[in-house]
């Protein structure tokens, strides 16, 4: 399986970001998470709340 879009994004904000901007003509990103706190990456909670 090929991950086409996966967001080189290493804040909440950037996250934010590129889904105003691409929500309309996007159908689909991959964000590489985790659930415990990582440098350059995003919590799993964070991203989820973000994507609501």
């Amino acid at each position: 399986m090929e991950m086409e879009n996966l967001l080189p994004v290493k804040t909440r904000q950037e996250l934010r970001t590129w889904l105003e901007e691409h929500a309309a003509t996007e159908k689909c990103c991959w964000v590489v998470v985790s659930v415990k706190e990582r440098p350059n990456t995003l919590l799993y909670l964070d991203v989820v709340e973000e994507a609501l």
